[in-house]
Parts: structure tokens; C-alpha cells; sequence
């Protein structure tokens, strides 16, 4: 199994594409192309893989601003900014503080100095929920290992960051309330899957 054609091409006489858990074609190496793979992969006519390269623009709106921020630990004094329309990149080695300096502007982490504006407005991040409110979440890198629940069902991964709404005086979960989040959530994205009470690790890591 491979999405890369490179490596179909060198090493397979046939190829088999399936498309959303479904059977598409079988054809031989030697009768089709790349292209012809692709969209059959897809369901449709790719006719531009990338993108033309856009003129220079001047920079938006300032979106997020990172002064002086510190975790007392692994990174000091670090200041970054976001405007619109822009993708920023931390580089470094591993270990280098790079997945730390992204939780603790999430809220993930402890700051011990520095500050975080979102939109102007300086934030007051206690907890990650308190960022979540703000706007800022958090993906992680490690999706399997830190970003879901693999063995819960997918509806008790959507539920987690919102249990304070899902729970009653008690503390006892209400069931039915989770579930109309999940199958309200799941069928605006457009989550294929057996059921919400299937585990994650049964959807596509595609």
C-alpha cells in the first residue's frame, strides 16, 4: 500500500486503487500513467498540482504577537511574530525547545516571562482552555502519541476538551449530549467511519 507514485511505478507490474474503502480499478503498470492513477485516487480531473507562485503582497494584519517569552527551561527570550496570510516555521534540532515554545504560547506550558497578544489583545493563558476560548489550539506533532485517544471511541476523543459543557452537577457524563456532538461534528467533516462508537485507531491516517 503507497500513495507515492514514484515508487508504484519502479516496483509494481499492476496497481489497485481504492477510494474511500471502496474498489476503483486494477490496471497494469505499462497501460496507464501517474496522472491517470491520481484520478482515479481522487474521483476527479487534477489539472494543477501546485498552485502559480503569487506576486509579492504586502503583509496583513498582525495576528498573533510572541514578546520575550521564556519557560525557565528549555527557551529564553524568544519573540516571534504572525500577520495574515502567512506561514511561520520554527526551526531547530531536536530538543531545541521548538515543540515547547508552540505549547507554552498554546497555554500547554508554564511561561515564566513574556507575553501573548492575539488580534492586540494581550492574553492571560492559565490552562489550554483558556487559549482554546481565545482562538489559539494546538496540533501536535506526534498525533498518534499525544494528538488522540487510539483505543477511545471517536466520540469520547471529540468530547475530551469539552467535558466541563458535557457534564452535569455531579460530574457524571451525559451520554446523549455527547453523542449528538459527535454525529453533528462528524457529519459537517465528513468523518467516514463504522460509528462514533468505533475506536480512532480504526479511521484512515490519511
Amino acid at each position: 500500500i503507497s500513495h507515492r507514485m514514484a515508487e508504484i511505478f519502479s516496483l509494481c507490474d499492476r496497481v489497485t486503487v481504492f477510494r474511500d474503502g471502496r474498489y476503483v480499478a486494477t490496471d497494469a503498470i505499462a497501460a496507464v500513467s501517474p496522472d491517470d492513477v491520481v484520478r482515479k485516487m481522487v474521483g476527479r480531473e487534477i489539472t494543477q498540482l501546485y498552485p502559480d507562485k503569487m506576486a509579492p503582497q504586502e503583509p496583513g494584519r498582525l495576528l498573533l504577537s510572541v514578546e520575550g517569552l521564556s519557560d525557565g527551561r528549555r527557551f529564553a527570550d524568544v519573540d516571534l511574530q504572525l500577520r495574515a496570510g502567512e506561514i511561520l516555521g520554527i526551526g531547530g534540532l531536536i530538543g531545541a525547545g521548538r515543540s515547547e515554545i508552540a505549547q507554552t504560547v498554546c497555554g500547554l506550558r508554564p511561561m515564566t516571562s513574556g507575553t501573548v497578544a492575539l488580534d492586540g489583545k494581550q492574553l492571560r493563558l492559565r490552562s489550554y482552555g483558556d487559549a482554546v476560548k481565545a482562538g489559539l489550539v494546538y496540533l501536535s506533532e506526534d498525533r498518534k502519541g499525544s494528538g488522540v485517544f487510539l483505543d477511545l471511541p471517536i466520540a469520547a476523543n471529540i468530547s475530551a476538551l469539552d467535558l466541563g459543557r458535557l457534564t452535569g452537577r455531579l460530574g457524571l457524563l451525559d451520554r446523549k449530549a455527547e453523542d449528538r456532538q459527535a454525529r453533528e461534528l462528524t457529519g459537517r467533516l465528513g468523518v467516514r467511519m463504522a460509528g462514533i462508537e468505533a475506536t480512532v485507531s480504526t479511521l484512515s491516517g490519511g
